[in-house]
């Protein structure tokens, strides 16, 4: 038998918004969705970039946070471990982080204040 570990560590953008589910036979909720993880490398002197679409499924405390805090497009971090089922495999996760700037965070009320963008000035050229 192995002494590995399974651990899954990565950082990516969420492809949707997560949507809570519920197994009708145990009641579990969950929610599954996918993350994209960019590989970024140069190959015969031309930049490759390639996206891999990783799985991932949350449950239990994890699945609380989900539901209130993440959105299509946000950069996230997840731990978790990968597991085999016969549809396929995805990662079971346990720990999620927001990764966003701090200065925008407010964590009384868990959202993100980005500062509104202002309107471009138009510049009259030097007469």
């Amino acid at each position: 038998m192995s002494k590995g570990y399974n651990l899954f560590i990565g950082r990516g953008h969420l492809g949707r918004t997560p949507v809570v589910k519920e197994n009708p036979t145990s009641g579990q909720k969950f929610a599954f969705v996918d993350m994209a993880a960019d590989d970024i490398f140069t190959s015969a002197g031309k930049k490759v970039e390639i996206t891999d679409w990783i799985p991932l499924r949350f449950s239990g405390k994890t699945l609380e946070a989900v539901g209130r805090l993440l959105h299509e497009g946000q950069f996230i971090g997840v731990e978790g471990s990968v597991k085999f089922k016969r549809g396929g495999a995805y990662v079971q996760v346990r720990k999620v982080d927001l990764l966003v700037d701090s200065k925008y965070w407010d964590p009384k009320t868990c959202t993100l204040n980005k500062p509104k963008q202002e309107p471009a000035k138009i510049v009259e050229p030097a007469k």
